[in-house]
């Protein structure tokens, strides 16, 4: 399946959201943190900070509900 794997060079970098053309601070990113397409395009993220891979679902895990890739 494919997943956007936030760059770990991005870990802790904060993410700001615009509301009524202000920004907002919503959250921050976690180094090596995996998005589905459809969540990344919801939580409209910066494409900069992720890159794209291919992995097998059974190969992925949640930690503090954030999910990564086993290796």
């Amino acid at each position: 399946m494919k997943y956007y794997k936030v760059k770990p060079e991005f870990d802790n970098k904060k993410i700001y959201k615009e509301v009524n053309k202000r920004k907002e601070y919503a959250g921050f990113y976690i180094g090596n943190e995996l998005y589905t397409e459809k969540e990344a395009k919801k939580l409209r993220l910066n494409q900069a900070f992720l890159e794209p891979i291919e992995v097998s679902k059974k190969k992925i895990y949640w930690c503090f509900g954030a999910r990564f890739a086993a290796e």
